[in-house]
């Protein structure tokens, strides 16, 4: 059997950098402002237990904080795999919308779009895929679901779109 490997255009290339580069930026800053929150708002809250809060959207209670380390890397790795789907859906709509792209151009521009793409990120989370998943939405309209739609607005749709952003050599 022979396997036919399709090699990458420099263009490709680029643009998988892009993404995984902004998908790696949104994991570490979403994970520090969603465990930092965590912690200031629960006094039973570890850094473990945010992630393995997380891997409950998969496993469920009480497997989630039954499954220790386990648990917890499953979490940070579903975090991951979240930024990185919505980093790769960002990085296809602005190559095929020419407005986005053109917004986008300019870092005022790219901010902007970021802040419109957090809070559709944080929206569709919320109400759409974590209801799908083993865990609770954030009730709409409480104070948490709104800090955590800012944090959205700062940390999520803003790095994604600047790292993102077609025309910029890094």
């Amino acid at each position: 059997m022979t396997t036919t490997v399709l090699p990458l255009s420099p263009t490709a290339r680029l643009g998988a950098r892009r993404v995984l580069a902004a998908a790696a930026a949104v994991w570490v800053l979403d994970g520090l402002f969603a465990t930092g929150l965590c912690l200031s708002v629960s006094p039973t809250c570890t850094v473990m237990r945010t992630w393995q809060g997380v891997a409950g959207a998969l496993v469920g209670r009480p497997a989630t904080f039954d499954g220790g380390v386990a648990t917890f890397l499953l979490g940070l790795a579903m975090h991951f795999a979240v930024a990185l789907t919505w980093a790769a859906l960002y990085g296809a709509l602005v190559s095929r919308w020419d407005a986005l792209a053109r917004l986008g151009a300019r870092p005022a521009g790219a901010v902007l779009a970021g802040v419109a793409l957090g809070a559709v990120v944080w929206c569709v989370m919320d109400f759409v895929v974590v209801p799908m998943t083993r865990n609770a939405a954030t009730p709409f309209g409480t104070r948490i679901w709104w800090i955590v739609l800012a944090g959205h607005l700062v940390v999520v749709g803003p790095p994604i779109a600047l790292l993102v952003r077609p025309g910029v050599r890094r």
